[in-house]
């Protein structure tokens, strides 16, 4: 299941439309569901078994926050952003960069490995509610922009 937007490679081909066209090729059109963008992505993980964040490029993606929280394990590359410090210490499993082959291995070492599956969402849910609070999060947020302009965001919200 991709929960989300897909991006435009172009102005004439999106990624969707290359993905659509090795679904087809592959025959897993039954196997793969679009979402796209929701504003409740939590009953889908409240319905899944992990999350594969096969993203390569996102710095912090909350997706990964969110999943924790629904106390699901994550899979994901290593070298994908600082995502990957989070996985310190058994929250997750990061596999090497690019390896499918790896990523499938470890999906399917969660699915017959219940102890470690345990573990993984437990140590997750933990950390993410210990160390990622949303409204923590974006506090030290406003507290970066207040050093860098100079303008303490979170005192102005209080004054209206």
């Amino acid at each position: 299941m991709w929960i989300g937007e897909q991006h435009k490679l172009n102005k004439n081909k999106s990624f969707r439309y290359w993905i659509d066209m090795d679904i087809q090729e592959s025959g897993l059109e039954k196997q793969i569901v679009f979402v796209g963008a929701t504003k409740e992505p939590e009953k889908y993980f409240l319905g899944a078994d992990a999350l594969f964040l096969s993203s390569r490029l996102d710095p912090f993606p909350c997706v990964m926050h969110e999943a924790m929280a629904s106390k699901l394990p994550v899979v994901c590359f290593d070298k994908g952003g600082g995502f990957v410090d989070m996985f310190a210490n058994g929250v997750g499993l990061t596999i090497n960069y690019l390896n499918v082959y790896q990523a499938v291995d470890a999906i399917i070492s969660l699915y017959k490995n219940k102890v470690l599956y345990e573990q993984l969402a437990t140590k997750g849910l933990e950390k993410v509610v210990k160390y990622y609070a949303f409204t923590d999060y974006t506090c030290k947020i406003a507290q970066v922009f207040n050093e860098i302009v100079g303008y303490n965001v979170l005192e102005e919200q209080s004054k209206k």
